[in-house]
């Protein structure tokens, strides 16, 4: 099961279910578009399974600003410069815990 959550509500904005043999990032277009319909997206906050150029590039399209946690083996020599900014930071800052 994939949901969109608008983070302050909590409430549900779309939802797909697939098998277990689609990727969580095969399910982002749909879930974007779903959300789109009903709502304006400023940003949207993803785990490192989105971590992806094809995530980025449709999170671009749409003028999304992405919040998408990084992999730890992340290039800077990669994907979009969003992508890239972010890694920048990562790799200067590290992991860091908020409470």
């Amino acid at each position: 099961m994939h949901f969109a959550v608008d983070v302050k509500t909590r409430e549900i904005l779309a939802m797909d279910v697939t098998m277990d043999d689609a990727h969580d990032s095969e399910v982002l277009p749909s879930l974007i578009m779903d959300v789109s319909r009903h709502r304006t997206i400023i940003e949207a906050c993803m785990d490192g399974v989105y971590d992806s150029i094809k995530s980025y590039r449709l999170l671009r399209r749409m003028s999304v600003k992405p919040i998408i946690k990084l992999r730890r083996n992340a290039r800077t020599d990669q994907g979009s410069p969003e992508r890239c900014i972010s890694t920048i930071v990562l790799k200067t800052l590290g992991d860091v815990e908020f409470s």
